[in-house]
């Protein structure tokens, strides 16, 4: 069998379509070249986290040497605004290695595009690829406030807002405290050092402000906050003669537990005037479960030497908590804040009994809860376009054979599922009167096609 070649006036009109399309140019800027594709450019970047600020490398391989002038980057999008210092580096070969210094990086950004530009200023930029990287500080931390508490000769109360935990460097607007409806700065613009403290002026505040919030903000205008926390804020004025001081007391703790999990209720007793914490007083605890039943006395404990008292309940129902606490001839009885802890059920299991199906064919769902109550509906819940949604497929807790062959208070729900795809599905139980509601851990289950005989 012979071979016919192409006509030579072919090969030709190949030849010269070749040269015109490597001549091709775009705003000024030749195509990349042979060597552009051997050698692609890279953009590297590198963050200095204390200043927030980048170093971009821009390296690759021009077809057109004498048209490179420098390289710079921008990370709004914009060519035309370059950040950060400009580096000449240009090779015979049209090789450039530029490095690029001091570009600033904001809040959030994970890309930095590199730019080279021609010999003039007014020359197009031609955008060389996009650099990626983790800032190391996308967020400003939010740290620690505290405040310090002294007493003037005239009763003032005197208060220094300190922080901690900042970003080293940053600028300070303001030391904050916050009581009602209220607020007393200090207005000190300052800096944060190196180990991310930072102490305000001292401010004058009225007397018996109790709980405040105290904070360390940005500068004007947004004045972003930099640390928060709270105090308590003392009555500075003097007591008379063999009269008890004001004491204050805190009830904390976990605001949510698991079922048949013990989490901690604390009570914290302190010397409203001096801020001092009281210790080997005796305080009451009281608790209430779900919202209409009385409170009750729980347990009686004594404070420890910083001022705490800690129970830890084995929690099976949401339950309210304060503390009491009856003074004595130096301190005046406190009631604490009520403070609830709400319960959720546990799913102990929750398993399909395939994780791969045909189409058209049904998944049995099933599991426990803890706790188990007869008689309680389970609902079987999808995952589609970026939400949970409560399909109409439900069961009930009673006693019977689950599938692994355990039997138990459990529940089956069995669904046929018709399309093939990857599905997600978990199980879920609405609230009661005690317990709050919850769902199981995500289950997985892939459709296949059906197979044709």
């Amino acid at each position: 069998m012979r071979h016919h070649s192409a006509p030579r006036s072919a090969v030709r009109r190949r030849a010269t379509i070749g040269l015109i399309a490597a001549a091709i140019v775009i705003s000024g800027l030749a195509l990349p070249s042979a060597a552009d594709a051997d050698t692609p450019s890279t953009v590297t970047v590198t963050t200095d986290c204390p200043d927030l600020t980048a170093t971009v490398e821009i390296s690759g391989v021009s077809s057109h040497p004498s048209s490179l002038r420098n390289g710079h980057a921008v990370g709004d999008g914009n060519p035309n605004n370059p950040k950060g210092s400009p580096a000449s580096d240009t090779g015979s070969d049209g090789s450039y290695d530029y490095t690029v210094t001091d570009v600033p990086i904001t809040a959030g950004q994970t890309t930095m595009t590199g730019y080279i530009q021609g010999p003039v200023v007014s020359d197009p930029h031609e955008n060389v690829g996009d650099g990626s990287f983790t800032a190391c500080q996308t967020t400003p931390p939010t740290g620690q406030a505290t405040a310090t508490i002294s007493c003037t000769p005239n009763d003032d109360v005197v208060i220094t807002v300190s922080g901690s935990g900042m970003t080293p460097g940053s600028t300070v607007g303001t030391a904050v405290i916050e009581a009602g409806n209220t607020a007393y700065r200090d207005n000190n613009d300052g800096t944060v050092d190196t180990n991310g403290d930072y102490t305000g002026n001292p401010i004058t505040t009225p007397d018996s402000l109790g709980f405040a919030t105290v904070q360390v903000n940005g500068p004007s205008p947004s004045y972003d906050v930099k640390a928060t926390g709270s105090s308590n804020i003392p009555d500075c004025d003097d007591q008379p003669p063999g009269q008890p001081d004001d004491s204050t007391l805190f009830a904390d703790g976990p605001d949510t537990a698991a079922y048949g999990t013990r989490t901690e209720v604390l009570g914290v007793l302190t010397d409203s005037r001096t801020g001092e914490k009281l210790s080997d007083d005796r305080i009451n605890l009281y608790a209430r479960a779900g919202h209409s039943a009385p409170f009750a006395k729980l347990v009686t404990l004594s404070t420890n030497s910083n001022g705490f008292a800690e129970y830890d309940p084995r929690m099976t129902r949401t339950t309210a908590y304060y503390w009491t606490y009856a003074g004595d001839s130096s301190h005046r009885s406190a009631t604490s804040n009520t403070m609830t802890v709400t319960v959720a059920p546990v799913f102990t299991l929750a398993k399909a009994n395939h994780n791969r199906i045909r189409a058209k064919h049904a998944v049995r769902f099933y599991g426990t809860l803890n706790p188990a109550r007869k008689g309680q509906t389970v609902y079987l819940q999808r995952y589609s376009h970026g939400h949970w949604h409560r399909t109409t497929s439900h069961g009930v807790i009673k006693k019977q054979r689950l599938p692994n062959g355990t039997r138990t208070y459990g529940f089956i729900i069995s669904r046929k599922l018709a399309k093939h795809g990857k599905y997600r599905f978990r199980l879920s139980v609405k609230a009661t009167q005690t317990l709050t509601a919850a769902h199981s851990r995500t289950i997985r289950v892939t459709v296949r096609k059906r197979r044709h005989h």
